[in-house]
């Protein structure tokens, strides 16, 4: 799996991520994770998409906080469905010898429970100590599953299927209803832009059609 200048990735990772394939494809048969359609081909563009955008955060993490990434920080995944990019980048910010500071937890948040079954039992066969499932949907958390995940300083977000305006995103930051500042950064996957104009919060995937869009909330927003 080639990404932006070549950034490797242990051997340890590259075989947890094949295991991982297998696993979906195999899960596949019986829970529509990915198209039923040539899924072995539909998983491979998912898997080179997932590693490729990891590690172009790698190299634009400064930037995506503005030149001041938080020490500490969770990531959360909302609607993980098969795992992309959540179970990916979950696994290679433990694995791939991410170079920043490190997630204290990470989070996946799936609501349709063959997913979260799925989910659930890769955690448990990549050995990932800091990655959970969380069955909701976002942002109707119960409060004793919100209120944990949003005490850190800062989060950042990934949304990939999941049609959520930016509000709904970040309505539960805003519902603590406390005066420190938080950082939060929500990336989603949408199609590389084609035009100077169309950059301004976009990152191009290098290798795939996509592109990250970035935004950045901080503080209280009412």
């Amino acid at each position: 799996m080639n990404g932006p200048r070549d950034i490797a990735l242990p051997p340890a990772a590259l075989q947890a991520l094949e295991r991982y394939a297998a696993e979906l494809e195999r899960w596949n048969r019986s829970i529509n994770l990915v198209s039923r359609r040539d899924p072995g081909l539909r998983i491979q563009e998912l898997m080179m998409e997932a590693v490729a955008s990891w590690k172009l955060l790698v190299q634009r993490w400064d930037e995506i906080w503005d030149h001041a990434p938080p020490h500490h920080w969770c990531y959360l995944d909302l609607g993980s469905g098969g795992g992309f990019p959540g179970m990916v980048w979950s696994l290679l910010f433990e694995r791939g010898d991410w170079p920043h500071a490190a997630p204290e937890h990470a989070h996946l948040v799936e609501p349709r429970l063959k997913r979260v079954a799925f989910l659930e039992r890769q955690v448990l066969i990549l050995s990932l100590s800091r990655t959970a499932v969380i069955p909701h949907g976002w942002p109707s958390l119960p409060t004793d599953k919100w209120e944990p995940l949003l005490s850190l300083p800062a989060a950042f977000v990934s949304m990939k299927a999941l049609a959520l305006p930016d509000r709904e995103v970040f309505r539960p930051w805003n519902r603590l209803g406390e005066q420190e500042q938080r950082q939060v950064a929500l990336v989603r996957f949408v199609k590389a832009p084609d035009s100077v104009g169309e950059q301004r919060n976009r990152l191009p995937i290098p290798g795939t059609h996509s592109a990250l869009h970035v935004t950045r909330w901080l503080g209280s927003e009412g």
